[in-house]
């Protein structure tokens, strides 16, 4: 069997620096509080929140994979507020333009506010090639940076053209993905994100393609590739067994500087929107053949494997889908039979 070998990018991230991320954010939070808070507003950051904030300014640049409920949309909120004099633009997922909007009128009730030059959304840069150099933007926040695992998509190219280039040319860039799901399945679905956000002298997966992908080989819980490589090397540095391994290496993760994450937690408590409006059957069906014939949503996001393509199907089969032509999400009560038959032929 073949297993992960010992190199030099794993003696590295064994030496990376360690934090309590809890312990460093709650001691920030009341320094930082008073500086976002609007005078008179008695709202305090959480720990976590704090500390990313911290991180991005000293770090000019910050991974966050926080779960639902954890304060993702303040974090994202407050941060052009950190670069006073930079182009900060933030990316979204069409649908949630409206939701976006509310969020941040809310948050301004307690909290000072700097606007985004400009927020876009993924599907825009999908058919705007060129959206990065007409704006010019000197931070890019990627809010559902999910959306940019796929590093062939048309729109994970141009995110990573424009840093690159930024890059040749010395120029400033800072860039933040944040997301909930992004460090659930693949490690290789967040590698080159880790690269785009932080230095090298900070990443906690090898630099080395190859190399990082045998360490998904081995520790994902459904490799990138049929079979699954031993821990090898892997052993000794995060845990015997397979799931010991998982959880050395999820510890490795969340205690790296400008690395923010943490547990999930219930969420009973949490509140839930649902907005509903009634679409025909013809719109289902468009959106299905579409799918089927372009592999990709409506709006242009390509999809990352066949099971991506059956699932969004499978949703529209449901009466859920995005129209291309709006940005809200549409849930119908028919079912597109064209639809059906599509998802009974996978």
């Amino acid at each position: 069997m073949y297993s992960v070998k010992p190199t030099s990018e794993l003696n590295r991230i064994m030496r990376l620096p360690v934090r309590d991320p809890l312990a460093a954010g709650v001691e920030l939070v009341d320094s930082l509080s008073d500086v976002f808070r609007l005078e008179g507003h008695p709202v305090s950051l959480r720990p976590l929140q704090a500390l990313a904030l911290s991180e991005c300014f000293d770090l000019n640049g910050v991974f966050i994979a926080l779960p639902v409920g954890e304060g993702k949309t303040l974090i994202t909120y407050l941060l052009p507020s950190l670069y006073a004099d930079d182009r900060c633009v933030l990316i979204i997922p069409a649908k949630l333009q409206e939701k976006t909007k509310k969020d941040f009128l809310q948050c301004q009730k307690n909290w000072v506010y700097k606007p985004y030059v400009e927020i876009i959304t993924y599907e825009t840069i999908s058919y705007r090639p060129t959206i990065f150099d007409t704006i010019q933007p000197t931070v890019i926040v990627a809010d559902e940076s999910h959306n940019l695992i796929n590093t062939r998509s048309a729109v994970t190219r141009r995110v990573k053209r424009y840093l690159k280039s930024c890059q040749e040319m010395n120029k400033k860039i800072v860039f933040v993905p944040l997301s909930g799901t992004i460090t659930k399945r693949s490690l290789m679905d967040y590698h080159h994100l880790l690269q785009w956000c932080l230095p090298a002298s900070l990443q906690p997966l090898p630099i080395n393609w190859y190399d990082a992908q045998d360490w998904a080989q081995a520790l994902d819980e459904t490799p990138p590739i049929s079979f699954r490589m031993d821990l090898g090397a892997l052993k000794g540095a995060f845990g015997e067994t397979l799931e010991e391994a998982r959880i050395g290496y999820g510890k490795r993760l969340s205690t790296t500087p400008g690395i923010i994450t943490c547990a999930e937690k219930k969420l009973d408590d949490l509140p839930i929107e649902i907005r509903l409006l009634k679409i025909n059957d013809d719109d289902i069906n468009d959106v299905a053949e579409h799918i089927e014939t372009y592999w990709e949503t409506p709006t242009g996001i390509e999809f990352n494997n066949a099971l991506d393509k059956a699932r969004h199907l499978k949703e529209c089969s449901q009466g859920f889908c995005t129209n291309g032509s709006s940005s809200r999400l549409k849930i119908g009560l028919g079912f597109g039979q064209n639809t059906i038959d599509l998802c009974d032929k996978l």
